[in-house]
């Protein structure tokens, strides 16, 4: 059903005091995360039940499309008063207030790493980070301190950027007649300007995407796209009745004229007002009436849970690169119901042959694309940016900067 998965632990997993991993560890790390409130990782598992030594089994409290991905959790051995993890850089000492020391772990189960040592600084003031940085105090600096989509990078840094699990997306309300009519909802699709967004809004800091799988994950349907095409929108509101009056569109609903016209809500913030304004200027120009409607952050939220609105920018951290639930499964927050995409969801969660696994996810994305509840608009992306002393081979993963990290060399 998609709600378990049992995991057998390597043989040669290796912690930082010596220790050999084992299943009580991966329980006891559950367990920690919870208690700290570590919602990202362990708010979905219902429960981690220990089978023998190597061996336990994870329960989720709802279907996982992909659960292997729900686990990529810290995971250490604790005995109550020292706490050792199994990664390939192990805590040495705290060197002050701020300044924490790591030294390469040599018995780490992976590559081992080339940079024997790492401190970490720890400090709110993000001036002075940028000030230590520029002088070669830090060789690294994650972008969470700074505005990547701004921030001018000079000459001596290099900037490694990676496309997040964060997407960015158009919310269409079923409610509204306007899009009672699946030719209506599919024109708007195809009336927006995505790559437009992405480099003029975003900066080129996102990633445009048709669905809701990361364009980097081997899942990605890579032989379907919906690129603008306004003729097609035209043709497809044609099939609905709508047609041009005074350069809008209109059409007849019982006995009276009704406007193509919405509002599209968006909460305050410069970027997501720039993309929202965008949006709106896309559909005006084409004979759609779109008013923006901007919202402090509460007042947003209550609208989006109220469903008062037409058109919604929002944007939504997804659980992973495959996660199919968020946006289409129970509980949605648009109520959307689809049985057929239903069905396939509940097929991927056992699926294991990968062919048949790329196929299903290819059909989930026609039919949700067909139907089109939300409009995907692109995943936004992060960076690390290194200085001169760190070598030209970083690389990262999906949603992870450090995914090389044993290759660095300095």
């Amino acid at each position: 059903d998609g709600k378990q998965i049992t995991v057998t632990l390597k043989d040669d997993i290796k912690c930082h005091n010596g220790d050999t991993l084992n299943a009580k560890d991966v329980l006891n790390s559950a367990e920690l995360m919870k208690a700290a409130g570590y919602d990202r990782f362990s708010s979905e598992i219902r429960q981690i039940s220990i089978v023998d030594q190597k061996t336990f089994m994870v329960s989720f409290l709802v279907p996982q499309s992909n659960p292997a991905e729900r686990l990529m959790f810290p995971i250490v051995k604790t005995d109550g008063t020292e706490v050792a993890g199994t990664g390939p850089y192990k805590f040495e000492k705290k060197e002050s207030t701020d300044t924490y020391l790591f030294s390469a772990f040599e018995d780490y189960h992976g590559m081992k790493p080339a940079i024997k040592q790492i401190r970490i600084l720890n400090a709110e003031d993000t001036d002075t980070l940028l000030r230590l940085f520029e002088i070669g105090g830090i060789d690294v600096l994650p972008t969470g301190v700074i505005d990547y989509a701004t921030y001018n990078v000079g000459a001596h840094a290099n900037v490694y950027d990676y496309t997040t699990n964060e997407l960015v997306f158009l919310g269409l309300n079923f409610d509204n007649s306007i899009f009672w009519g699946e030719s209506s909802r599919q024109a708007i699709q195809y009336i927006i300007d995505k790559k437009e967004i992405v480099e003029k809004g975003l900066y080129k800091k996102a990633e445009e995407t048709d669905f809701l799988i990361n364009p980097h994950s081997w899942l990605y349907p890579k032989d379907l796209e919906y690129q603008k095409d306004t003729v097609l929108a035209e043709k497809l509101l044609l099939e609905d009745s709508w047609t041009r009056v005074d350069g809008v569109f209109a059409r007849m609903l019982d006995g009276q004229r009704q406007d193509f016209e919405v509002d599209l809500l968006v909460m305050e913030d410069p970027q997501s007002e720039i993309i929202a304004q965008m949006i709106s200027d896309d559909l005006n120009s084409f004979g759609i009436k779109c008013n923006v409607t901007k919202k402090p952050e509460a007042s947003f939220l209550q609208s989006v849970q109220a469903k008062s609105y037409d058109l919604v920018l929002n944007k939504i951290m997804l659980r992973g690169s495959g996660d199919l639930e968020t946006l289409t499964g129970e509980g949605n927050m648009f109520g959307y119901l689809n049985s057929e995409l239903d069905k396939i969801s509940a097929g991927v969660r056992t699926q294991t042959d990968e062919q048949m696994l790329l196929e299903s996810y290819k059909k989930y994305c026609e039919i949700s694309m067909k139907d089109v509840q939300f409009i995907p608009l692109c995943f936004k992306k992060d960076a690390i940016i290194t200085g001169p002393a760190v070598s030209e081979n970083v690389e990262c993963g999906i949603d992870n900067p450090f995914y090389n990290i044993c290759e660095w060399n300095r």
